[in-house]
């Protein structure tokens, strides 16, 4: 029987945020001056690996980075805080970034780039790491990755929580409905429920 060593495996992106603080968003052909700036592992499965292990707990990582300066910064701040980099898969597809600016007003504006974090393929899903978790928590990933992952998941007996994100909320409830009566936990902000189900009113999408 396989150890249980790991409370939760995530699976999902693994970026490089970039984040600016300004007074005003320029408009074309103007510049706003950056108040502070800030650079640093991202991307929801990154995020919520990290987060577990401040809070105390075991974690682990699927995820992919490209063999470059952004996924060192990724890898480094995964070992400093103790996640289990095992299941993490390296190319040479650049390593995805996001730029984030945030406003006077808390507003925020992104700008994408996933690079290798949206190439984590089927394949690449580690039977070995996910085999060691109690908890999967799958985090905006591609289909065809989301689904070989609750495979496995449902294999070796983990619950799963998934957090589609806005992209593959936007696909719509008929597509995404094996995902939706495959995993335990669907975790959705009130705009992505809108997304995947059209209706504006929270709780009655959560229906």
């Amino acid at each position: 029987m396989v150890n249980k060593s790991i409370d939760v495996v995530t699976v999902g992106h693994a970026l490089v945020d970039i984040r600016i603080v300004v007074n005003e968003f320029p408009t074309i052909d103007l510049e706003s001056k950056v108040l502070n700036q800030s650079w640093g592992s991202g991307g929801s499965a990154v995020n919520v690996a990290i987060g577990v292990r401040r809070l105390g707990m075991k974690s682990s990582l699927i995820a992919r980075v490209g063999f470059d300066s952004f996924g060192r910064i990724i890898v480094d701040e995964l070992l400093r805080e103790g996640v289990d980099i095992s299941g993490l898969r390296i190319g040479f597809t650049q390593t995805g970034f996001t730029i984030v600016a945030i406003n006077n007003r808390g507003e925020i504006m992104m700008y994408g780039y996933k690079g290798a974090a949206e190439e984590l393929v089927p394949d690449d899903i580690s039977e070995y790491a996910i085999s060691r978790a109690r908890w999967m928590h799958i985090a905006s990933l591609r289909l065809d990755t989301t689904i070989r992952a609750i495979e496995l998941a449902r294999k070796h007996g983990l619950t799963i929580s998934w957090d589609p994100g806005r992209v593959l909320a936007s696909q719509g409830l008929s597509n995404l409905k094996d995902i939706v009566a495959n995993v335990d936990y669907v975790m959705l902000n009130e705009k992505e429920a809108r997304l995947m189900t059209g209706i504006d009113d929270y709780r009655e999408a959560v229906k």
